[in-house]
């Protein structure tokens, strides 16, 4: 009998573990320096013009982030989550982040996105809107934290 409930303990716990959306390492145990990547995260231009995008990462695995986008507004028209394919990207704590966001319009161009960790923030390194350079001429643009 104790042996059972140690087990339905251990079961429980590393499902609850799990379930929060933490990186885990290859033993099954969450790594919770990684957490800071999870949540809503704006990209607007530094000046106030052009889209702006706002990506929500809702887990990190081992070696992989897993992500929606939540809104696009560009002009006087937004987007939903309903107009873009969830997206997964690469990840390595000391990488970059490589992001390919597609619409769920198979004729939409995607959106490309380039994130670097600083500090416990994110900085865009490239953007690409269909087939234009959003960083081109100088445009700055800045990711921002929207959930904590």
């Amino acid at each position: 009998m104790r042996y059972q409930i140690a087990l339905l303990s251990l079961i429980l716990v590393g499902c609850s573990a799990a379930g929060h959306g933490g990186q885990t390492n290859a033993a099954g145990s969450v790594e919770p320096e990684n957490e800071w990547l999870l949540g809503q995260w704006r990209i607007a231009s530094e000046n106030g013009s052009g889209p702006t995008l706002v990506i929500v990462m809702d887990s990190v695995t081992y070696s992989s982030i897993h992500g929606h986008v939540l809104r696009y507004m560009s002009g006087n028209s937004g987007r939903g989550p309903r107009d873009f394919k969830p997206f997964s990207a690469g990840f390595s704590p000391s990488g970059p982040i490589a992001v390919t966001v597609q619409w769920v319009d198979p004729n939409a161009p995607p959106i490309s996105l380039v994130l670097e960790r600083v500090g416990t923030g994110l900085e865009l390194r490239e953007f690409i809107l269909g087939e234009d350079d959003m960083m081109s001429g100088g445009r700055s643009w800045v990711v921002t934290r929207l959930d904590r």
